[in-house]
């Protein structure tokens, strides 16, 4: 279980490569170096994106907020950048 306050960026970003390609059931690998390419065009779906989510919660015992500005959702790397910049509900 990851702890985000604690974690660099890097650590972060690693860790997020690893669960959404964990997610995505052998259908997907995204390597650290395209961490900064949107999602979507990474082949990421609906369905592997709300799992992703989910996966991030579970790992790091927090709860997304309504509130969270879609852009946050664009790629791992923006959603690293938020994780460690943001507050974010604990679970």
């Amino acid at each position: 279980m990851g702890n985000i306050p604690e974690a660099t960026k890097p650590d972060l970003v690693s860790n997020l490569c690893n669960l959404i390609n964990s997610v995505s059931e052998g259908k997907l690998e995204i390597p650290l170096e395209k961490a900064d390419i949107p999602l979507n065009e990474q082949g990421i779906n609906s369905v592997m994106l709300l799992s992703f989510l989910v996966a991030i919660e579970d790992n790091y015992m927090m709860e997304w907020s309504p509130d969270v500005p879609q852009p946050v959702f664009t790629s791992i790397e923006t959603i690293a950048e938020y994780l460690k910049n943001e507050q974010y509900q604990k679970i």
